[in-house]
């Protein structure tokens, strides 16, 4: 049989993995001290037909399996033995800070489209960290640093999963008892898990027009990019459908306006993201021309979209636009991957694409046009970012807009402010920022995925969901 099985490894310390850029670096080093480690079970894990990776990710450490399931119970002893006892010795341990600190610093010089998303990141999002905090706290970080993160690890563990597809029973048996054999026996948990925090949405203020300077510090590079995102309450799933709805109908146009007819410059883009209670719908543009001016011809476009695009919109464009939201969201939610994003998120809304499709049909044309109107004109919130090339010596701050200068005071200032009372309707996960630490079990037609997770809370029952699915909870002392 076929299989694939993530792990994911949450530390709880000095807090979570992401709490501070410096527990982050911890993370990166620890992970490749390990890689090394298991260096020479990679190409013995192969004549077994089996293939294993380990990543560092927002709330814990993941380690992906896949192949053959047979020898999977041996591979996961060496793999946790890897994880144990890392050899930590103070020349590779060098050699590998180097390298993080290579790969960070080559990303402070990136892309200036990537460089301006992750500053977005940084100051909409906690926790996050740029290419150049994390440069700092490698630099700072010591093997004993190291060694007090792994010791640390293993202190509160939790394991839950579910199965469901072409499985016996007794093979699901099996399967908990090779995780019961190689994981939960040499857990030496204290206390009761601990709750893993999600990431916390930077809340900004109706009316609020924000706009972030920065050099691009790149000698020779005339281009300079900006970054406009509005940030859209999501109280209800009406709200996150008409977010997605509104990002279809301005993505193309707006493509077409400022690249093909203005020829701003060469990357003329849109995204959206949605994490708990918050929207983004972003206008990225890298140009010659400086980010002030790029800044006036995104806010022209957005002001006219309303007369130009969504009031002359005919009943059969507007319908064309809805129905394909729809179909979309008719599809089959029952993947593997969108049923684990449902339990990092702990959302749990399993069947929630379904239901969405339902809200769609609601959705007129008058109620994008109110939507518009809000979010994007009357009450928006926005934020600029502009990275400032060589050529942008005539950049200007518009009237109206509020300087950031200092990234954290700015966080700090924003914390207190909310959206209002979001409604308690479960809801889909859009964004894959949003990671809870856990340990699953996904078994579905002729695969596995297995997430374990040290460091996660209790969750409720899925056996709710479905009869077929069985709902499955491992503390250190045995499955529940």
């Amino acid at each position: 049989r076929q299989m694939c099985i993530r792990d994911r490894v949450s530390t709880q310390s000095t807090g979570e993995i992401s709490s501070t850029s410096q527990n982050f670096a911890s993370a990166e080093l620890f992970v490749r001290l390990v890689k090394d480690t298991l260096s020479s079970v990679h190409f013995d894990a192969s004549l077994a037909g089996l293939y294993f990776s380990i990543e560092p990710k927002a709330n814990g450490i993941e380690l992906l399996i896949s192949g053959n399931r047979r020898p999977v119970s041996l591979l996961l002893g060496l793999i946790w033995k890897g994880l144990k006892k890392p050899r930590m010795d103070a020349t590779s341990f060098e050699i590998f800070r180097k390298e993080q600190m290579v790969k960070f610093q080559n990303q402070v010089y990136g892309a200036p489209h990537k460089r301006v998303r992750a500053i977005a990141a940084q100051l909409l999002h906690t926790p996050f960290y740029t290419s150049k905090q994390m440069l700092k706290a490698l630099n700072n970080t010591k093997l004993a640093d190291v060694q007090s993160f792994y010791q640390n690890i293993f202190l509160k563990s939790k394991i839950i999963g579910f199965a469901t597809g072409n499985l016996l029973p007794s093979e699901i048996r099996d399967i908990i008892s090779d995780l019961n054999s190689t994981f939960t026996a040499t857990l030496k948990p204290t206390g009761a898990p601990i709750e893993s925090a999600s990431v916390v949405v930077t809340k900004l203020k109706p009316g609020s027009d924000l706009v972030y300077l920065e050099n691009l510090n790149v000698t020779n590079d005339v281009n300079s990019c900006i970054l406009v995102t509005y940030q859209i309450p999501l109280l209800d799933r009406a709200a996150t459908m008409k977010l997605v709805l509104l990002h279809s109908m301005l993505d193309k146009p707006f493509y077409n306006q400022l690249r093909t007819a203005e020829q701003l410059g060469y990357i003329v883009q849109t995204s959206l993201a949605a994490n708990s209670d918050a929207g983004e719908i972003q206008f990225i543009i890298v140009s010659e021309k400086s980010p002030s001016y790029l800044l006036s011809r995104i806010q022209y476009f957005l002001n006219n979209t309303t007369k130009t695009r969504l009031e002359k919109m005919s009943d059969k464009e507007f319908s064309a636009f809805r129905q394909a939201l729809y179909s979309s969201r008719s599809l089959d939610s029952s993947s593997k991957t969108l049923i684990w994003n449902e339990i990092l998120s702990k959302k749990y809304a399993f069947g929630q694409k379904k239901l969405d499709a339902q809200v769609v049909l609601s959705i007129s044309k008058a109620n994008m046009i109110e939507f518009f109107n809000e979010n994007i004109i009357s009450k928006k919130r926005k934020l600029s970012i502009e990275l400032l090339g060589s050529k942008a010596t005539e950049n200007q701050i518009l009237p109206g807009q509020t300087v950031i200068n200092d990234p954290d005071e700015f966080k700090a200032a924003m914390s207190s402010s909310s959206f209002g009372t979001v409604s308690q309707e479960p809801s889909q996960s859009y964004s894959d920022m949003n990671r809870t630490p856990t340990l699953a079990i996904v078994l579905a037609m002729m695969s596995i995925v297995v997430v374990l997770v040290l460091g996660a809370a209790s969750y409720a029952a899925y056996s709710r969901y479905h009869n077929k699915k069985k709902y499955m909870s491992v503390s250190p002392h045995g499955w529940d």
